[in-house]
């Protein structure tokens, strides 16, 4: 850890750093740069398929990669507990049965480099 006394104000960042809203901001710029969607369309109700996949990936990541809960997951989202856990079991059912979605996952985690 950065010495408080030598950079002064940088105890913070860290802290800030680690918060599952910067978290969940960053998978949705990375997924978004990735896939060409929209920050906006990510964030959206509609329920188009590549908007849905990306939504998806991200819930998944959330969920075990960063070991969130499925009610923090969807107050990130603004949605119902019970949409996370739809998002993850869609996920891995997705992953173990499309080729080209497990293909394009490992790609988008290969993107996110922290």
């Amino acid at each position: 850890m950065v010495s408080p006394y030598v950079y002064p104000g940088l105890e913070n960042i860290t802290f800030a750093i680690e918060q599952p809203s910067y978290i969940f901001k960053r998978l949705i710029t990375v997924v978004g740069v990735s896939l060409d969607i929209p920050r906006s369309d990510i964030l959206s109700t509609r329920r188009y398929r590549h908007l849905t996949m990306a939504r998806q990936m991200i819930s998944y990541m959330l969920r075990k990669d960063y070991e969130l809960s499925f009610a923090g997951i969807g107050e990130l989202w603004s949605r119902d507990h019970s949409t996370i856990i739809h998002h993850v079991k869609s996920h891995e059912q997705d992953f173990e049965t499309n080729k080209e979605y497990r293909e394009l996952y490992i790609h988008l985690k290969d993107q996110i480099l922290w």
